[in-house]
């Protein structure tokens, strides 16, 4: 799976995947700009789950800027086609109860 992330500032770039539980993190550091982090797909992780962000600025003292916090959040689904099972029924077209 990609997230795409739009970064105002430059910084340490935290992405958590959520969904009954943390199913997985991962930090990155990002320049300003569109950024696309990759992560792993588990097995686990049922229909869907919500992709969190955190990207943190640091301080800099130079520009008299404070250090910043922008957060993100998006649902996505899993596509769950490639492991459904399809199965094949013939019943009778009579079937009586307690028959043997």
């Amino acid at each position: 799976m990609t997230v795409s992330v739009n970064a105002r500032a430059a910084g340490k770039l935290s992405v958590y995947v959520l969904g009954d539980r943390l199913l997985t993190t991962q930090s990155v550091d990002v320049k300003e700009g569109t950024q696309q982090v990759k992560i792993a797909v588990g097995k686990d992780w049922g229909t869907g789950a919500y992709v969190m962000t955190t990207l943190r600025r640091p301080l800099d003292a130079a520009a008299g800027r404070m250090p910043g916090r922008a957060i993100g959040l998006k649902w996505f689904g899993i596509d769950k086609s490639t492991r459904k099972l399809s199965v094949e029924l013939t019943p009778p077209a009579l079937a009586r109860p307690a028959r043997r």
